[in-house]
């Protein structure tokens, strides 16, 4: 094998690698975002949970409120009861009466339905906290370790651009140019030959594309135009 192709191998070899650790690094921001929705999401869920919890305790001291107000009004109708005087009178404070009693029963079965309601309220925000906290836990570790990621990947394409300088010095200045611009396709800019076909496009190359990659010339495939090697 000619020494362009072992020396370009070699440099496409570490250009390669730059292309997906590039590629890794464009990704980690979307991740990022992600991470942070899923992470707001949780928060919205816990807070909610816990806002229907307030609203159920509060709901329930209205209820005991209203049950000691009326109360209160039966109270007072009973302390004017000395003054009644006349039947219709006294029938109409013992109406009022069982009307406020009513209210009342109706107010204890609200409440009671209201303490059934924030007792499962609370379980369930138990429940969720504990996987709450997991989560959030888990989530910050990603974010954390995303952040080490992007440093280590930065250093790592810093360190094989500076290899690839040193690689790219000992290859021909027209060979370079070529391989450059076939560098900002996809693929590989130099392919192998596999039973006469274009590791590329795959598609079959023609007899003296053939022989003069049998030779080790710089030669590209007649489609694609990617360079050519065989082993």
């Amino acid at each position: 094998m000619k020494k362009w192709i072992e020396d370009l191998l070699e440099l496409q070899t570490i250009d390669m690698r730059i292309r997906n650790m590039k590629m890794r690094l464009e990704m980690l921001p979307k991740e990022k975002v992600s991470l942070e929705a899923e992470m707001k999401k949780e928060e919205g869920e816990i807070k909610s949970k816990s806002e229907n919890t307030k609203k159920t305790e509060l709901a329930i001291k209205r209820a005991e409120s209203s049950i000691a107000e009326v109360n209160e009004t039966i109270k007072k109708i009973q302390a004017n009861s000395a003054m009644v005087k006349k039947n219709n009178e006294y029938q109409a404070m013992m109406s009022e009466i069982a009307q406020n009693k009513a209210k009342i029963s109706d107010f204890e079965t609200e409440e009671i339905t209201l303490l059934d309601e924030l007792e499962k309220a609370k379980t369930e925000l138990k429940a969720f906290e504990k996987q709450y906290h997991a989560k959030v836990q888990t989530i910050k570790e990603n974010l954390s370790e995303l952040q080490q990621m992007e440093g280590e990947v930065r250093e790592e394409i810093n360190r094989l651009i500076a290899e690839r300088a040193h690689k790219e010095n000992g290859i021909p200045q027209d060979i370079i140019r070529l391989y450059s611009r076939l560098l900002k396709t996809t693929g590989d800019p130099l392919v192998k030959v596999n039973n006469d076909i274009c590791g590329n496009c795959h598609l079959k190359l023609t007899p003296q594309t053939l022989t003069e990659s049998r030779k080790g010339s710089v030669i590209t495939c007649d489609n694609c135009q990617h360079l050519l090697y065989m082993e």
